[in-house]
This record gives C-alpha cells, sequence and structure tokens, in this order.
C-alpha cells in the first residue's frame, strides 16, 4: 500500500454530532477528497461521524499509559478501530507497548504495525517483537 506524498501530512477529519462545519472547513474537506455528509436510504443527508488521519515524515504517537511509537507514516480509522504504523524492512516501525511503572516495556518493530483500539492489541507484518 502506498502512502501519501512525501512531505504531506493530511487530517482528514469527518465531523459528526456536536460539531459545526464552517464553509472553511468544508472546501477545505472537499478539496482533500473528504466527505462531511451522504445521503442515506431516505436521500436524507445525514453527517459522517468518525475520523480518518494520515500522518507522513518522522511521525511519533503516543497513547497516554499504553503505548507510544515512531514510524515513516502513520494512518488511523476510528471507522476501522485501527492504527497503522508504516516502516520498511531497512528503517522499520517501532512501538513500545508500556507494561507499567518499573516494568520493561515490549519493543515491537516491523514493516507494518496494527494496534486495533477496542481490543489494544497488535499485529506485526514483516518484524518482530523484541523484548517482553
Amino acid at each position: 500500500m502506498e502512502g501519501p506524498s512525501p512531505g504531506n501530512v493530511v487530517n482528514r477529519l469527518h465531523l459528526g454530532q456536536g460539531t459545526q462545519v464552517t464553509p472553511d472547513l468544508e472546501q477545505l474537506a472537499h478539496a482533500h477528497g473528504v466527505a462531511t455528509t451522504y445521503e442515506n436510504w431516505a436521500g436524507k443527508p445525514v453527517e459522517v461521524s468518525y475520523q480518518e488521519m494520515i500522518a507522513r515524515g518522522n511521525v511519533r504517537v503516543r497513547k497516554q499509559g499504553e503505548f507510544f511509537g515512531d514510524a515513516d507514516w502513520v494512518s488511523y480509522s476510528e471507522l476501522k478501530g485501527v492504527m497503522i504504523f508504516y516502516g520498511t524492512k531497512d528503517n522499520p516501525a517501532e512501538v513500545h507497548r508500556q507494561k507499567g511503572q518499573g516494568i520493561r516495556d515490549e519493543k515491537i518493530q516491523g514493516e507494518r504495525i496494527k494496534y486495533f483500539t477496542k481490543t489494544r492489541t497488535f499485529e506485526v507484518e514483516g518484524g518482530t517483537t523484541l523484548s517482553q
């Protein structure tokens, strides 16, 4: 899977309940191919209520008390419940799963590391879990 163009950081924000979509924000969303509404089966407009984000270029992500990680680029889909860290064979993505105060972190490296938000689990492709 190919990522966004070099040096490009895209935050694809799909807006939902309680969020005001200003004309400027709607124009920006449409310029990046992001839908802010769709038509339901009855033909009525419905606001999209989830977020998708992509960050590129030496990305660091931290989930307080759970993990921190570094990657060439990272994607996140609230709808799918997955965050993916992307690296290469020569420069793998790296995630440190925090086990608790005074306990050594679990170090995970791979070309692709998936974090599933609902189960708080990781899946590694092209890599290893180095320590536990």
